[in-house]
């Protein structure tokens, strides 16, 4: 069931949702800062923030692109003409507030994990194999040249992804009462993407910066 949020329903909603019956400051605050346009609202163990107005998003490389000379009505329309309509959303899961004490060990569990996986490579004897120019984006890529080295690199990767599997996922934001985890973020201009109407990317954004001082990240 869908429920539309006010700063004094919270509570109700989150109680209809199957979720616990806790007034929440910080989500209060939260909605009423968002920008005209906008609606925040609850569904289940989610909670949706999202303009209502559809936008306009096209796929585009940025990155290391040209300083554009091109007007804003000639942006806007092909943009329009090009890309799709989509809307601009943050959507997160909820969950009861989680406490210090099991953050803490939620992230000693991760660095763990993260050493032993760090360790892997060596252990199967692929350091030599490591291609440094596939792995500039961040995941480290191996190449093997015999059948042997292929099994290793194989038998290394199996042993990684299931080492990763336990990774534990850590609130993205903490309010008075819950943890919020984020799933889906939509809308937003960055290196691979352009919005019209432009406003809708810079109000995502100055939401972002109002969660994060209202919230901050337990990261």
């Amino acid at each position: 069931s869908l429920t539309c949020l006010t700063a004094l329903s919270l509570s109700v909603a989150l109680a209809a949702s199957g979720g616990p019956d806790l007034k929440d400051s910080t989500l209060a605050k939260l909605e009423a800062s968002l920008p005209s346009g906008w609606e925040m609202f609850v569904q289940d163990d989610e909670i949706t923030i999202r303009r209502k107005a559809e936008i306009w998003a096209l796929f585009e490389n940025r990155i290391n692109a040209p300083v554009s000379r091109e007007s804003a009505e000639a942006r806007a329309e092909r943009i329009r003409k090009n890309g799709q309509k989509s809307i601009c959303r943050f959507v997160f899961r909820i969950e009861k507030k989680w406490t210090t004490e099991k953050i803490k060990e939620a992230r000693e569990s991760n660095e763990s994990l993260l050493k032993a996986a760090g360790a892997l490579p060596r252990k199967y004897g692929i350091v030599g194999f490591l291609d440094e120019h596939l792995s500039r984006k961040g995941e480290l890529v191996f190449i093997g040249k015999t059948e042997d080295d292929k099994k290793r690199i194989d038998a290394y990767r199996k042993e990684r992804e299931s080492l990763l599997a336990g990774f534990i996922k850590i609130p993205d934001c903490t309010t008075e009462k819950y943890s919020l985890f984020l799933l889906r973020k939509e809308g937003m201009e960055d290196d691979l993407h352009i919005i019209h109407p432009e406003e809708a990317s810079r109000e995502m954004y100055a939401i972002q910066s109002r969660l994060h001082e209202l919230c901050g990240t337990s990261r």
